[in-house]
Parts: C-alpha cells; sequence; structure tokens
C-alpha cells in the first residue's frame, strides 16, 4: 500500500519473454504463452525483466539468493540447471518433465507433512558431504555405463548387490544419480532406458528388477524416493536390516545364489563357509 499502486503483488511472467522470442522467429501465440514458459514473480522483478534473454536477466536474479534458496527456488519453479541457455523448444521440453515432478512431490508431502522439504534437501546435503562409508553408498547410475552410454548389466548387478549387502549388514541407504565423489549427475540416462522415462518408471524398473533378484519379501522392506539435490533429481533406496539372510539370485539358468554384506565402505561376497558362520553369528 505504501507503493501506492495498482499493480499486483506478482504477475504472471514469460519466462522467455515475447518480444525475445519473436526477435528469435517464435511468433505464435500458442507457442508463446505455454504453461511450460509461465511462472509468478513479483512485479518490480517483472518490470527489471522486460523484454531481456533469459540469459541477460536471470543470472543476477539467482546470484542474489543464497544457496538453499537458490536450490529451492530451482525446485519449485521446475527450472532445469542451465535454462537460461537453452534453445526454447528444449527448455519447454525438459521444463514440462521437471513440472511434473514438483505436482508429485506435492502429493507425496501431502503423507509427510512431518518433514518439510527444506529439512529433506538438507539432510541429504549433510548425508552425501559425509561420504561414503559403511551405511552409505553413491552410485552413478542404475542401468547405465556412462563410460559407453550403453546399458550395462555390471552397472544393475552392483545395484543389486548393495542393497544385499546393506540388508545382511546394519541397513544403509544407496544414492543412485550421485558419483563416488558426491557430484549429483541425476538420472537422466537412467530415464531414457525406460518406457516410462521419469521418476515413477525408474522406480518401477528397481521394485520389479530387485523383486527378481533379492525376493519380493525383501523389496517391500525398501524405501525408494526422489530427492532433489543442487537442483538435480536422484534416487534414494534406504534398506533396513534384514530379519533374515538376503540372498541374490543369479540370471536365470544358473543354480547358486550369491550372499553379500558390507566391509566398510564396500560390498562383497562371502564364501560358503564364512556365509554360514555369518549367519550363524547374525540371525542364529
Amino acid at each position: 500500500p505504501a507503493l501506492n499502486t495498482t499493480k499486483a503483488p506478482v504477475e504472471r511472467h514469460h519466462l522467455f519473454p515475447r518480444a525475445y522470442l519473436k526477435s528469435m522467429g517464435v511468433t505464435e501465440v500458442r507457442d508463446i504463452n505455454q504453461i511450460a514458459n509461465m511462472a509468478l514473480v513479483e512485479w518490480p522483478d517483472n518490470i527489471q525483466i522486460s523484454d531481456r534473454s533469459p540469459s541477460e536477466y536471470f543470472p543476477p536474479l539467482a546470484d542474489g539468493m543464497d544457496q538453499a534458496t537458490r536450490e529451492q527456488m530451482y525446485f519449485w519453479h521446475a527450472l532445469p540447471v542451465g535454462w537460461a541457455t537453452m534453445e526454447y523448444r528444449q527448455f519447454l521440453d525438459a521444463r514440462r518433465k521437471l513440472l511434473a515432478q514438483v505436482v508429485r512431490r506435492g502429493f507425496e508431502r501431502l503423507s509427510i507433512a512431518e518433514e518439510s522439504v527444506s529439512e529433506v534437501v538438507g539432510q541429504l546435503s549433510d548425508l552425501v558431504e559425509e561420504g561414503e562409508s559403511h551405511g552409505l553408498e553413491f552410485k552413478a547410475s542404475a542401468r547405465i555405463n556412462l563410460h559407453t552410454g550403453e546399458r550395462d548389466d555390471s552397472i544393475e548387478a552392483a545395484v543389486t548387490r548393495t542393497v544385499a549387502g546393506f540388508a545382511n549388514s546394519q541397513g544403509g541407504t544407496l544414492i543412485i544419480g550421485i558419483t563416488d565423489d558426491g557430484e549429483p549427475v541425476g538420472l537422466e540416462h537412467d530415464y531414457a532406458t525406460l518406457k516410462k522415462t521419469n521418476a515413477d518408471g525408474l522406480e518401477l524398473w528397481l521394485v520389479d528388477h530387485l523383486s527378481h533378484r533379492i525376493g519380493r519379501t525383501a523389496v517391500a522392506r525398501l524405501k525408494i524416493d526422489f530427492p532433489v539435490l543442487h537442483a538435480i533429481e536422484v534416487c534414494r533406496i534406504q534398506v533396513p536390516a534384514a530379519p533374515e539372510p538376503v540372498f541374490v539370485n543369479p540370471p536365470s539358468g544358473e543354480k547358486v545364489s550369491d550372499f553379500f554384506i558390507r566391509i566398510g565402505n564396500s560390498t562383497r561376497a562371502l564364501p560358503t563357509d564364512e556365509a554360514l558362520q555369518y549367519k550363524a553369528e547374525r540371525w542364529d
């Protein structure tokens, strides 16, 4: 009220402004007014933005925020990393997927109302900073060899072994989409291998794959979710200590199941005699 203006406190803003898009050859109203091109912005910022390109107006806005605020802004506004320099059609495609994730996360919050998203992000950041340990492991992907760009059975097997190793030990957390040194790389490579190319599709695949390899009973105890770290979605699998041994079933045609435990910050297979001794000490 002190500003003595009739302007609304927030306005709907084109992330790629209309005049800017027209200068780039995008002239159809239906293309300019895509929902994925809209955001709510405080009107003084909207006036400042005017018709400038995203690569010009966005960096100063982002630089004025601390890291935690910036991460929340990226997530809740469904902004792809590097969006301000993206080609417009590429931006729309990437943002539509993130908008769907935000809607999904909103519904998830209804069931975990006691835990705010900022708390989830903070807890995850703290966990990752601690690095891999007896109860924490990172995998850059669940299915794809990032060096070859191809699906790799050994990558899938490594995920299975880690989950089984945690279950047979004191439990632990596997985070997929983070390199060994704690750098988030996301899940897009894994998504591309699935019929349903999003978090739901990856969760469905994980449940199906792990059910075949370690059994439905063991999988039913897992908690799988998709938190965001540094504006990048990752997959977190929380594995409780199992009340009975969890064996890894080999691919079809083989007859011997393997037994894994955590030793230090790695997962190791035990030969039969040591597995029997461990079983007797751990559960019998």
